[in-house]
């Protein structure tokens, strides 16, 4: 099971969306959460990491790509949207 489990759309995919899959290093609580975290998984069957540096999550600035395929570039900020939502959703 996946923390976070998406399909969002994606124009230049050609089948028009994408899917990511994310899990973090540690566990998720709404009391006390320790950072780096390290998110890793999925998107499109890619393997992926990122390291979300601080407690802020809506800049590309708060994230390290550690492993992320170049082609997907421009999904980056679907996936610190994605990991920000879940994150307001512990909160």
């Amino acid at each position: 099971m996946w923390s976070i489990d998406i399909t969002f759309e994606d124009v230049l995919n050609v089948r028009k969306k994408s899917s990511l899959f994310l899990n973090s290093d540690i566990p998720m609580s709404p009391h006390h959460i320790s950072y780096p975290i390290l998110w890793s998984g999925f998107l499109n069957n890619e393997k992926i990491i990122v390291k979300q540096l601080s407690v802020s999550s809506s800049h590309i600035t708060d994230f390290e790509f550690v492993e992320y395929p170049e082609q997907y570039a421009y999904l980056k900020g679907e996936i610190m949207t994605a990991i920000n939502n879940y994150l307001r959703v512990l909160d």
